[in-house]
């Protein structure tokens, strides 16, 4: 989710593909918001 309590998704997913290990695994960004548009 890209709305997360301590960090953003985007966040995460700079972490996670700055590992060498992780980087391989692929990521599906679903996200909501119950805010109006």
């Amino acid at each position: 989710d890209l709305n997360m309590p301590r960090m953003n998704g985007i966040e995460f997913l700079k972490i996670v593909k700055a590992d060498d290990v992780l980087k391989k695994i692929p990521v599906v960004v679903l996200t909501t918001s119950n805010e109006e548009q």
